[in-house]
This record gives C-alpha cells, structure tokens and sequence, in this order.
C-alpha cells in the first residue's frame, strides 16, 4: 500500500477579504500536520460545537468553545504554522503568537485551525493500493 503523506501545506485563509488582495499583499500559512495526540485534542474542542453530522460552523461557535480554540491555538500554532503577509501599522512583522492575543483575529485562528484538522486527517485520495 502507497500512502501520500504532505507533512506541509501552503494556505491562503479566506480571512477579512484576504483572497480579494493582490497575492503578495496576502497574509499566507506554510502549516505542518499535527501529531495525532494533538489532532485528537483539537477535535475533542470541537467535539460539542458541532451538529448532528459532526459539522462544525466557526461563526456560531459558542463563548466556552472558542475560549478552548483560542486556548489550543495559542499552544499550536506556534509549533505547526508559519505565517507571512500581516503588518503592523507600524511595519512591524505579526506573527503567530500575536494574532493568539488578540480578539480580531479570532476568524483567523479558527479558520487556520480548522485548516490543521482538515490537513492533519487523511482522506480517501492520501491512500493507494
């Protein structure tokens, strides 16, 4: 059996309208897979955030979940995402451990979040025989 394996995947996040800019004025993710303790962590905070499909909307998450996704973002990210293209008004670089600290960036964290969970759990197309 053949099994592709990406252990890192460049994101556009859809974020504030980032997809209308022009490309290099676009905040971009270069995100690695998660280790599987932490895929299962990930998704036990979204466990109870999501319908009866298991399908979860990031705009309706309610306050104790997102305080849990805030709180796993600020743990992962750091470790599985590298992030370029957001400036301070000052010109300075923002990274991630930054947009963990702030409210804005809430549908930026989730988004980038939900990304690892989709990157980090194989489909049917990652496995040949």
């Amino acid at each position: 059996m053949k099994y592709q394996l990406s252990k890192e995947v460049k994101f556009t996040p859809e974020w504030n309208a980032n997809l209308d800019l022009p490309e290099e004025e676009r905040v971009g993710f270069v995100l690695k897979v998660l280790s599987m303790g932490d895929v299962l962590l990930l998704m036990d905070t979204l466990e109870s955030a999501g319908d009866s499909d298991g399908n979860v909307n990031s705009e309706t998450l309610d306050v104790g979940t997102t305080t849990r996704l805030v709180m796993e973002a600020r743990r992962l990210l750091p470790l599985y995402a590298e992030m370029t293209g957001l400036e301070g008004a000052d010109d300075e670089v923002i990274g991630v451990d930054t947009i963990c600290e702030y409210p804005q960036f809430i549908g930026l964290i989730t988004e980038v979040l939900f990304k690892l969970i989709e990157i980090s759990t194989p489909n049917e197309a990652d496995t040949k025989n």
